[in-house]
């Protein structure tokens, strides 16, 4: 049996070998066990996995057959956060459940915990957006064990979300509240020409503070985003942006290109290639937050610029179209406006009211 201790810490580990659906030879190795009843029980459950039988608990799937998988498919930071969602909320409830035997009132039980359950942080109950991505990673679990181990049907996907997206109205600022926000800033050099990307641009934080001068083209007035800049375990990293419709390129109004050309005359020796706002994360935040105290403001997330920005851009004084507000948000226009209908309550008024013009004139015509 594939079992073995540990000579250097008294632990056990498990380690075998077997071959895939592909004939590709494989390698399957864990350590970390305390007993040696631990690691013949884990042994067990993982040659079941890899067999691609259900028989296995939820435990085993997740470590032998979900993460190996995901891992190779998602960056390090959605991998950073799925772990700490499937660790925090997930494996504790069903990690020792065997995968087959979970059924809807198991996912109904789980939704009870968690609307009941309080953030350690924050002393308060989670918020619907935050239980929503909990459910997701769930869901995302049993779809794989559905298309790749024949596991008969995804409860979580029966029982339907948890939670829901975030309310736009209540998480962000108002156009006069952007504007005094922006003039308040310009005390704030270092911090303003960043700022002002997020609050008219409606692009996401990690996008502006991996921008470079080589993505400004100053004749065409253009903002290229193809990158992304963000933290993970205390070092920087600059990869491909969110997702796909991320890449775009965005038209520049012409007083943010004054204000970059204004940006650039304080920069000394910065190449093409370095970034423009080396800012951190932390400094940004506690930033906004001086602001909304200093002005009375409501405190909202830097994320929530770009809600008000993009609310600011399809409102009634702007009548942006939503499908052009998508292109240059890096959305799709359904997600759009599943996430900013609020914003156009007229809208389906004018549907009405249009339609009712055109079947008059038709009537008309009929005459």
């Amino acid at each position: 049996m594939p079992i073995y201790k540990d000579e250097h810490n008294g632990t056990w580990f498990v380690q075998f070998s077997y071959t895939d659906w592909t004939g590709s030879y494989k390698t399957v190795k864990k350590r970390g066990f305390k007993t040696r009843k631990e690691a013949v029980k884990w042994e067990s459950e993982a040659r079941l996995s890899v067999e691609g039988n259900t028989d296995m608990t939820f435990r085993v799937f997740v470590e032998t057959r979900y993460l190996p998988y995901i891992t190779k498919r998602v960056k390090e930071s959605t991998m950073q956060t799925k772990m700490n969602i499937l660790n925090k909320h997930i494996l504790p409830y069903f990690g020792n459940r065997i995968l087959k035997e979970i059924d809807t009132q198991d996912i109904i039980k789980w939704h009870d915990t968690l609307l009941e359950a309080v953030d350690e942080k924050t002393k308060k109950k989670y918020k619907p957006v935050y239980l929503k991505t909990v459910h997701n990673q769930l869901t995302a679990c049993f779809n794989h064990a559905v298309r790749f181990f024949g596991l008969p049907r995804n409860p979580a996907a029966l029982v339907g979300n948890l939670g829901s997206d975030t309310d736009i109205k209540t998480n962000c600022w108002s156009l006069e509240q952007m504007k005094a926000f922006s003039k308040y800033m310009q005390q704030y050099p270092r911090y303003f020409y960043y700022f002002e990307l997020l609050l008219w641009l409606g692009i996401r934080e990690g996008e502006g503070l991996a921008l470079t001068p080589r993505d400004i083209n100053w004749e065409e007035k253009t903002l290229s985003i193809s990158k992304t800049y963000y933290v993970l375990n205390g070092e920087e990293h600059i990869t491909s942006p969110k997702t796909r419709t991320s890449n775009r390129i965005i038209p520049l109004p012409d007083f943010l290109v004054e204000e970059l050309r204004e940006y650039m005359k304080l920069l000394y020796d910065i190449g093409p290639d370095d970034r423009l706002f080396c800012l951190s994360k932390s400094k940004v935040t506690m930033m906004l937050k001086k602001a909304a105290r200093d002005l009375g403001f409501p405190e909202i997330r830097v994320h929530d610029l770009r809600h008000s920005s993009l609310t600011a851009m399809l409102g009634s004084s702007a009548r942006i179209p939503p499908h052009v507000v998508a292109k240059l948000a890096g959305h799709s226009s359904m997600q759009i406006l599943n996430r900013y209908t609020h914003v156009l309550p007229e809208d389906e008024r004018n549907v009405a009211t249009t339609m009712n013009i055109l079947a008059m004139d038709e009537k008309g015509k009929e005459k």
